[in-house]
């Protein structure tokens, strides 16, 4: 008896590639031929260019990143993001899509009294909207999710198909994954598959994870490859008042024609409604020295640190790093930046 809970996916990788029937590589020959596409056909061939979700950033198809500390807003910034997709709306500054799409959102971890309240928060609903919560999942069938077990991959794909999902998120990877080890670069084999089988089912996945000690996102690096974009969310250490408040920023961006801006988004109650769960949104443009300094607040790093993590040019960022010393506002002990 094979105890491997991955051997199902392994059997069915080898039928999609042909190991062990297709001998002589004759089925692949033919497929290759039919699948070449060279010279003028290149530039002449008609597609149907992909849709925009949301913003230009974000496209039918897309897998992206979503990832910061715990507590620092990762859930309030894409269940927000899911609500306004599924509406076809912008949401904060980023400007609407295409149209309504029906959204999946896939929770492993918060409690789903936590979510309602939330979910109205947001304002009038619709059907497009599906949340598909652990809670829920186990007090009426007694299953917990796992996506890194075929079984479920191919429950949620299916899911995804006969309600016509076009974006499925996922929050977080860490509640949602079981057996999957985050430093291993070969485990992420269990969950790249799928994801690229999504991807060409033009079902577009936001998975929400955590950053580790160092800021950066916890985990192989290798799983960042196939990613169409990836989004870092900073709390601000000094917000004190009701809700949350976050830096977001992009890591990585292959639609827009430039990095999209990065903001600062603050979510509270709205205290100006009769809704005692009624939000207030509001977004505004995060410039280089803010990002430093609430980067620093959280922990004394290099230059080094900061040109890897905000991704801007050895000038740049030493430029910034001047005017904010000579503010008063960080200062340099040894080879590390301090906040004062």
């Amino acid at each position: 008896m094979n105890d491997d809970p991955n051997q199902e996916w392994y059997e069915e990788e080898a039928k999609r590639y042909g190991e062990g029937g297709d001998v002589d590589g004759d089925e692949w020959k033919e497929a290759l031929e039919k699948g070449e596409i060279c010279g003028e056909g290149i530039w002449n061939l008609k597609i149907t260019p992909r849709k925009r979700l949301l913003d230009l950033w974000f496209r039918e198809g897309d897998t992206g990143f979503v990832y910061g500390p715990r507590g620092a807003g990762k859930t309030w910034l894409t269940h927000g993001m899911a609500r306004a997709i599924s509406k076809g709306q912008g949401f904060g500054r980023w400007a609407a899509g295409d149209g309504p799409v029906p959204v999946a959102y896939l929770d492993g971890e918060m409690p789903f009294e936590l979510m309602q309240e939330r979910d109205q928060g947001f304002g009038e609903t619709n059907d497009n909207f599906h949340l598909l919560s652990h809670e829920l999942l186990f007090d009426r069938t007694e299953k917990v999710f796992n996506i890194a077990l075929p079984a479920v991959q191919k429950a949620i794909t299916a899911y995804c198909l006969a309600k016509g999902i076009k974006a499925l998120f996922l929050d977080n990877l860490s509640t949602l994954a079981s057996g999957v080890a985050e430093s291993d670069a070969d485990d992420w084999e269990k969950l790249l598959g799928w994801l690229l089988d999504l991807r060409r089912k033009k079902i577009a996945v936001v998975i929400v994870h955590h950053a580790g000690r160092s800021g950066l996102m916890r985990g192989t690096s290798r799983r960042e490859d196939s990613v169409f974009w990836i989004i870092k969310v900073d709390e601000v250490p000094d917000f004190t008042e009701a809700g949350c408040q976050f830096n977001q920023r992009f890591e990585k961006n292959r639609n827009a024609p430039r990095d999209p801006d990065s903001y600062t988004w603050t979510f509270r109650p709205d205290a100006t409604l009769e809704d005692p769960y009624a939000i207030d949104i509001s977004c505004e443009p995060c410039n280089l020295e803010t990002l430093i300094v609430d980067r620093l607040r959280l922990e004394p790093t290099t230059a080094k640190t900061l040109m890897t993590e905000l991704k801007v040019p050895h000038t740049t960022l030493y430029r910034a790093l001047k005017r904010l010393e000579e503010e008063g506002v960080i200062e340099k002990k040894g080879q590390k930046y301090h906040a004062v």
